[in-house]
């Protein structure tokens, strides 16, 4: 008895985190993305659990890949935010709909130098009331 409950109790989950990468009306977020929506992105880039303040965070529309030819669609110097974001340095993007992004930040860190990293996002639901906060980790180069 306690391996079928196992068993189902497993394959719930695994129905439940299925459901939660797919937009209103069906498919996965495969596409989209860009400003005009209701969703704002705080990004908070890091270095060896160290948080940037000497950074900027670029963003990509439409894509989960760095782009080929190096241009972005915006950028954004990490600030102090205001809250609930206000002790920590951070880049936010508003007014972003459902859709796929690729993030970038290049930056400096005091001990090690220059560092950069990406990371690849998806809004998979139009957002009011909360704000998705992402941990950009970054690299020395």
């Amino acid at each position: 008895m306690r391996p079928l409950l196992l068993s189902a109790l497993f394959i719930s989950l695994c129905l439940c985190a299925a459901e939660s990468c797919k937009k209103p009306g069906g498919g996965q977020v495969t596409s989209g993305g860009g400003t005009g929506g209701n969703t704002t992105l705080f990004v908070e880039p890091e270095h060896h659990g160290y948080l940037l303040d000497s950074c900027t965070i670029y963003i990509k529309y439409g894509t989960l890949d760095a782009p080929a030819d190096g241009v972005y669609d915006d950028s954004q110097k990490c600030t102090l935010q205001v809250p609930p974001e206000d002790t920590v340095p951070a880049a936010s993007f508003a007014g972003l709909k459902v859709g796929i992004y690729y993030l970038f930040a290049q930056g400096f860190h005091p001990g090690y130098g220059p560092v950069k990293g990406g990371v690849s996002w998806t809004i998979s639901t139009d957002n009011t009331m909360a704000a998705d906060t992402i941990s950009l980790q970054t690299s020395t180069y």
